[in-house]
């Protein structure tokens, strides 16, 4: 063997390590950043959007009578551990009486109050892990006409819906609103 031909071996060799470094150095980089990244984005993906909707007792009252409003969540299988809703009303024609949460998931309260000169209910509240997964009455509104006309009542864009997965992803993407109308006695 010559001297020629050990330095062939070594840049071979030198080759060979270079590839196998940088192999090494690629699969170290897929591990660490782009497959948990794919992962956590796929999870968030897959997470099932969480629904909030309002319901009335009666669409159309007349001035003396009262409509309830119940806000109801829907997790659509995921796992929440806190809301934070604002129900927008027309305070020219509705005026609240009371909320009851009552039958809600939360077991802490952060904000649970209303104006009627805004014309906002909010509710902010929520559950330790492993939080809450189904379906639950938040809250019901009783209203109260002030005068004749129709007033939507509407979840506001706002509102957040958490998912219990560490990083407060808001599983909230549709925001419901209903029509009362207050009508003349017959």
């Amino acid at each position: 063997m010559n001297l020629q031909d050990i330095n062939t071996m070594n840049e071979i060799f030198k080759s060979k390590k270079h590839i196998i470094t940088v192999g090494i150095a690629v699969i170290a980089i897929l591990i660490v950043f782009i497959i948990p990244a794919t992962w956590n984005n796929k999870l968030y993906h897959s997470m099932p959007a969480s629904a909030v909707g309002i319901s009335v007792t009666n669409a159309s009252i007349e001035i003396g009578q009262s409509v309830t409003a119940t806000i109801s969540l829907n997790t659509n299988g995921a796992s929440v551990n806190s809301v934070g809703l604002y129900i927008d009303f027309d305070p020219a024609i509705l005026s609240i009486n009371s909320i009851s949460t009552t039958s809600s998931f939360c077991t802490f309260y952060i904000d649970r109050s209303y104006d009627n000169i805004k014309g906002v209910a909010r509710l902010f509240c929520g559950a330790p892990t492993p939080g809450f997964s189904g379906q639950n009455t938040l809250e019901t509104i009783t209203f109260t006409p002030l005068t004749y006309g129709h007033a939507n009542i509407a979840i506001d864009p706002k509102s957040i819906v958490l998912a219990n997965d560490g990083k407060g992803t808001n599983l909230l993407k549709t925001f419901e609103k209903t029509n009362v109308s207050v009508i003349l006695s017959e």
